[in-house]
């Protein structure tokens, strides 16, 4: 059984961070419709994120399954973003940016350092 408070934090933290990634976005003056589609994927699977931890705790407690879960679907979060960011077959270094922040946010101690090699100029 996993502490459900822990998991309702890590809710709370992503949200921030969702924010994060909006105000990063921002910071230009300009969401490009690549930007604004990587916030739209992060914004959605956050919504079902949310709703899984609810599922989870319903019964009082989150199960270790229940747990793998939802560290399955924040990869998803992370991935969908990344598919999103490169759709078009390049990563600017604006998206790389959001992508980097989303990251770490997810997982502090994860390496964004490859995402450097996929940036390619506008």
């Amino acid at each position: 059984m996993m502490d459900m408070n822990k998991e309702f934090n890590r809710l709370e933290r992503l949200k921030r961070g969702f924010e994060q990634l909006r105000a990063r976005a921002m910071e230009d003056g300009i969401i490009t419709e690549e930007e604004s589609a990587i916030l739209e994927a992060v914004e959605t699977n956050l919504t079902k994120y949310e709703k899984l931890i609810e599922d989870a705790a319903e019964d009082g407690i989150i199960t270790q399954e229940e747990k793998n879960q939802l560290i399955d679907f924040e990869e998803k979060i992370m991935s969908d973003a990344y598919f999103v960011a490169d759709e078009d077959d390049r990563v600017s270094p604006d998206e790389a940016e959001l992508i980097k922040l989303l990251i770490k946010v997810i997982d502090e101690k994860a390496s964004v350092d490859w995402l450097d090699e996929d940036i390619q100029p506008k």
